[in-house]
């Protein structure tokens, strides 16, 4: 959670007092398919391009598609990559912001099952 600082426009976290730092979105794939990670990314001058991705399984990569600056908000969207002879394919949405690297991590408490699939945002090297 973000919020403004008083006294300034600065935006700070209010658990640290820190302002929130450029960060880049990592993917760890905790699952035994495949996901695409889909985002949109707006530019400097406005300009808007979909950031594709996919991650392996038992893969953890950047898929950001390079640093983002502080307080970047990104809607992901996960698709599980389910074979059509296993069943379908999962789909999730993610919120992130940045306030340094952060991890998104995809896993299924039943493996037999793909509606299963949590997702959790945190810190990168968080638990």
């Amino acid at each position: 959670m973000l919020a403004c600082g008083g006294g300034g426009t600065d935006i700070v976290d209010p658990e640290n007092g820190a302002p929130p730092e450029d960060g880049s979105v990592l993917v760890d794939n905790r699952t035994p398919f495949a996901v695409e990670v889909a985002h949109l990314r707006v530019g400097e001058q406005d300009e808007a391009a979909v950031v594709r991705a996919v991650v392996g399984p038992g893969e953890r990569r950047d898929v950001a598609g390079g640093r983002l600056s502080a307080g970047t908000e990104l809607k992901l969207d996960l698709v599980l990559l389910v074979p059509p002879d296993q069943g379908l394919r999962v789909r999730r949405k993610a919120s992130v912001a940045i306030d340094g690297d952060m991890e998104v991590i995809l896993a299924l408490p039943d493996p037999s099952d793909p509606f299963s699939l949590q997702v959790t945002v945190q810190e990168a090297g968080g638990a």
